[in-house]
């Protein structure tokens, strides 16, 4: 693929509560590159996909965020949490990130879509940290309690058509990767069912 030129990471934001902005700069021209990544609150955790493609950002604003690092323009919607994300872990094939958050849950996505693909068993203190395993198929987590866990993906993580699927199913809306989400039809509903159910049932 093409190279990706040497580049620096700054922060900026506050801890009181103002609005949290990353930005790209060229490590050799000192120049910034393309556009500000906003989030609604402090940036806590950064993370670079190994092919240093994909950027990740996670926010007190209860949000997780994929970037592109060629412009920093978003790759995804934004990943919705219930409290604030604390950490993160891209894959090493940068298919799928997992978050860990401050009311102990953790969430593993695709980045291909953004859709939520399972949740991590449930920590009583909050997760501050989350790694995958060489492998790719276990993650470790671990919390302020000093708990650590390390659970198995189930077997359709890797299967982004029938993740996506059960996300529409659930929720009752199409996720399409560029625009928000919309509500499906009855029988798209039903469809989607349908695909689901001859896959489970081979």
């Amino acid at each position: 693929g093409d190279d990706i030129p040497a580049r620096i990471l700054t922060l900026t934001g506050s801890v009181l509560n103002e609005p949290g902005v990353a930005r790209l700069w060229d490590l050799q021209t000192g120049e910034a590159l393309g556009q500000p990544m906003h989030h609604g609150d402090a940036i806590i955790f950064i993370d670079i996909s190994d092919d240093g493609r994909q950027l990740f950002t996670a926010s007190r604003d209860t949000s997780a965020r994929l970037w592109s690092t060629a412009d920093g323009s978003p790759l995804t919607a934004r990943l919705e949490h219930r409290s604030s994300v604390l950490a993160c872990d891209i894959r090493q094939d940068g298919l799928f990130l997992v978050t860990a958050c401050k009311d102990g849950t953790t969430h593993v996505w695709d980045t291909r879509t953004g859709n939520p693909i399972q949740q991590g068993p449930m920590h009583h203190r909050a997760v501050r940290v989350v790694a995958f395993s060489p492998a790719g198929d276990r993650v470790l987590s671990a919390d302020d309690g000093g708990t650590a866990r390390i659970w198995t993906l189930r077997g359709t993580i890797t299967d982004p058509v029938r993740a996506r699927d059960i996300a529409q199913l659930l929720t009752g809306h199409h996720f399409p990767a560029s625009s928000n989400p919309a509500p499906l039809p009855p029988r798209q509903i039903l469809a989607h069912w349908q695909r689901l159910h001859e896959s489970i049932s081979r």
